[in-house]
Parts: C-alpha cells; sequence; structure tokens
C-alpha cells in the first residue's frame, strides 16, 4: 500500500497490479513451461484419449531383470555346449545360433548333407537338458 500514490482509484491500481503479475506468469509459462512435453495421453475431438508423447517416450532396451535372465541362458546355453564334443558342437552351433541352412554348413564344414544332420542329432541329444 504504500507505493499507492491516490493518482488513481484503488480498484484501478489493484487491478493493473494484477495484470501486471498475469502477464508476468504468462511470460514465464512461456519460457519454461511451453517447452515442456507431458506423456500423458491427451483426449482427442470424440473424447477418446489418443496415444500421446508416453508412447514415444518408452526406453526399448531390456530391463536390469531381462538383462540378468538373458545372461544367465547365455551362461547356461555355453555350458552345455563345451560338454559336446568338437564335430558335433559346431553343427549344433551353426545351425542352432547361426540359424545356417543345412547346406551351408555342410559347405562349411566340407562334409555332406547326410553328415550334418546326424551330427546334428547327435549334438542336440548330448544338450537335451537346456
Amino acid at each position: 500500500m504504500k507505493h499507492f500514490h491516490g493518482e488513481s482509484s484503488l480498484k484501478t491500481w489493484i487491478y493493473r497490479i494484477a495484470v501486471h503479475e498475469a502477464s508476468n506468469r504468462r511470460r514465464w509459462w512461456f519460457r519454461h513451461k511451453a517447452k515442456e512435453t507431458s506423456i500423458e495421453p491427451t483426449p482427442d475431438e470424440n473424447g477418446m484419449s489418443a496415444s500421446g508423447m508416453g508412447d514415444t517416450l518408452v526406453d526399448e532396451r531390456e530391463s536390469p531383470f531381462e538383462s540378468v535372465v538373458h545372461e544367465e541362458v547365455r551362461a547356461r546355453v555355453e555350458q552345455e555346449l563345451r560338454q559336446i564334443s568338437e564335430p558335433y558342437r559346431t553343427s549344433v552351433i551353426l545351425r542352432d545360433l547361426e540359424d545356417m541352412s543345412y547346406e551351408e554348413i555342410a559347405e562349411i564344414t566340407q562334409v555332406s548333407l547326410g553328415t550334418v544332420k546326424s551330427r546334428l542329432t547327435r549334438g542336440r541329444k548330448h544338450c537335451a537338458g537346456v
């Protein structure tokens, strides 16, 4: 009240203060809040909730739990593969882990197609516990 000099009515003076404060808040809003993006879904014109930024802000990487589970599975598979003797292990790895065809495996290992199939069958029997 000490800044009120009586040059206008008290009502006009208080109104001017309110307008000035609103203007300051609006300026602050455009500088700070307008740059923020809500992750909440926004309703569309039908009143239904449309998918907002929440869908694009999802972390696609695996969770720490999934990472530990995958590491345990990987370690178990490696442990089982170490127990298979060499010609069978190579065939199982190329077919089941590298997803190669029988023909590609036969070419790489320089054996017949029948040999590849028999090595896969025997190799898989050794690691049937996986």
